[in-house]
């Protein structure tokens, strides 16, 4: 079920549009943002999360994302110079790049003013929670996130990483449909994102919520996206499934954001890998074999952690940059491999 249907969107800039003639349908699940610093992504979150309103096009919104059961449009700009801009009354949370936290409330404070509950109720009730049962949920979020210790603390008393943490577990905490991060766990170490996002993917799941994110991480895309909208100067150039975009991406360009890539032109695969039409392999696709005989020689090889980095020369296309797995000692400068694909 759709979320958001853009068409034609348009967000003026200083120099360029932000966004230009975007058409996107944004889907029930997990959706990621992808490109480059300057790309839209932000700027489209903060549409979709109405802090800005968009200088053309049309936004239509969902059940999921509208206050009753009917669909809704708004076209942009509005029929009168003069119309108010419309009432954004959408239950969705947003958690900006910055975070977004207020400075005169505590940690554990910022979780007690947006999770759902009604005072005094009895738990089971139609109003909602109970304060205790609240209390033990806001203490399982804390928790979570390795932020039981600091609960008392203001954000000017976070450091970066725990401020980038507070923010996610207060959208969770708000239980909301839709829920749009800006660079979610951007100044958290590398090394417990992992843990942080089995977190966010277990909620997402108990909640039933959908998820907006932006991100420049191909294997966060990768691990907890089903679709993703990629983003180049303000315009979409690929939507779809991530899978698909991984496995069989149109062009070098959009493959080229969920990470390396080998990418054969017309008639390259041929040489390169003496056998039928290649366009797009992924490293785990591709492994260098020593072989005497092979024309191809090894220029340089670099190992770059989940796959190597070999220049290779054939005598008859020059050189060119393989991204394959795993990396091998062996491939000094000089020797001389053959291609060999992987999982055929």
């Amino acid at each position: 079920m759709p979320i958001w249907t853009l068409q034609n969107l348009t967000l003026h800039g200083t120099d360029r549009p932000r966004l230009y003639d975007v058409s996107v349908r944004i889907n029930e699940g997990v959706t990621a943002l992808v490109g480059y610093s300057g790309a839209g992504k932000s700027s489209l979150l903060s549409i979709l999360a109405g802090m800005e309103r968009p200088d053309a096009g049309t936004i239509e919104t969902g059940d999921r994302t509208a206050t009753g059961e009917q669909r809704s449009a708004e076209t942009f700009p509005p029929d009168s110079p003069n119309a108010e801009p419309p009432e954004h009354a959408l239950p969705l949370f947003w958690a900006p790049e910055t975070g977004g936290l207020w400075p005169h409330l505590t940690a554990r404070q910022h979780l007690e003013a947006v999770h759902p509950a009604s005072p005094g109720a009895e738990p089971g009730s139609d109003r909602g929670q109970s304060l205790v049962a609240v209390a033990d949920s806001i203490d399982n979020l804390l928790a979570e996130f390795d932020l039981t210790d600091r609960q008392q603390a203001f954000p000017e008393q976070l450091s970066q990483g725990e401020q980038s943490r507070l923010s996610i577990v207060r959208a969770l905490a708000a239980r909301a449909a839709v829920l749009l991060f800006d660079e979610p766990l951007a100044h958290v170490d590398p090394a417990g994102r992992p843990k942080y996002w089995d977190a966010i993917r277990r909620h997402l799941t108990e909640s039933r919520m959908s998820l907006v994110f932006a991100t420049h991480e191909p294997d966060t895309v990768l691990r907890e996206a089903r679709e993703v909208i990629c983003l180049n100067e303000g315009q979409v150039v690929y939507q779809g499934s991530v899978a698909q975009l991984y496995d069989s991406p149109p062009n070098e360009n959009a493959a080229s954001f969920l990470g390396p890539v080998n990418w054969f032109e017309a008639g390259e695969s041929s040489v390169w890998l003496n056998q039928r039409e290649q366009r797009s392999l992924r490293p785990e696709r591709i492994a260098l074999v020593n072989d005497d005989c092979s024309p191809i020689e090894v220029v340089a090889s670099h190992f770059c952690g989940a796959c190597a980095e070999t220049q290779l020369r054939h005598p008859e296309q020059g050189d060119r940059t393989v991204f394959h797995r795993p990396a091998s000692a062996d491939l000094q400068a000089g020797r001389h491999v053959r291609i060999e694909l992987r999982g055929e």
